[in-house]
């Protein structure tokens, strides 16, 4: 009679254990949803924007340094106020990449770019195409931020100008 209690106890500890064990794991087995592209504004995240388009793209890591979090912040500044029109039809839009995931990395080929990098395209039939990399823009940020502002805007200038060429034709 002892052994059959022995093996019940034994038993019923293994079962209790596992049970258990499968409880604590739920939360690292959940699927975690994680957004690595982003746009601004936002409306572009859920509708296809008008081709063609310039796009500021800004490449990152997950946990953005001080520096991307300010060219962000001052190229979205630049976008919404000075160059408002073509903001706010989509001929102008932001776009920011996290470079860790694998479902960027053709992106992140596409623009030759590096894990934090800046660089501008225009948009067209489904291709970047006119790809110019923003290297100075990125070294203000780090040197020089108070030229920011006025360097982002007359980058965006230029490509912009680009851009009406390619209407044109």
């Amino acid at each position: 009679m002892n052994r059959n209690k022995f093996v019940f106890t034994v038993l019923f500890f293994v079962v209790c254990c596992i049970g258990l064990g499968g409880c604590g794991n739920t939360q690292s087995n959940a699927i975690k949803s994680h957004k690595t592209q982003s746009y601004f504004p936002v409306i572009w995240e859920t509708e296809n924007p008008p081709e063609p388009r310039l796009e500021v793209v800004q490449f990152h890591h997950e946990d953005i340094c001080d520096t991307c979090t300010l060219l962000q912040h001052v190229i979205q500044e630049v976008m919404s106020t000075d160059f408002s029109q073509e903001f706010s039809d989509g001929s102008l839009i932001y776009h920011s990449v996290e470079t860790k995931y694998a479902e960027n990395k053709s992106i992140k080929q596409t623009f030759h770019a590096m894990e934090e990098d800046l660089c501008s395209s225009i948009y067209d039939h489904g291709e970047y195409t006119a790809i110019e990399s923003w290297v100075d823009i990125f070294q203000l940020a780090e040197n020089d931020p108070g030229r920011l502002s006025e360097a982002v805007k007359n980058k965006i200038t230029k490509q912009l100008a680009n851009l009406m060429k390619r209407k044109e034709k």
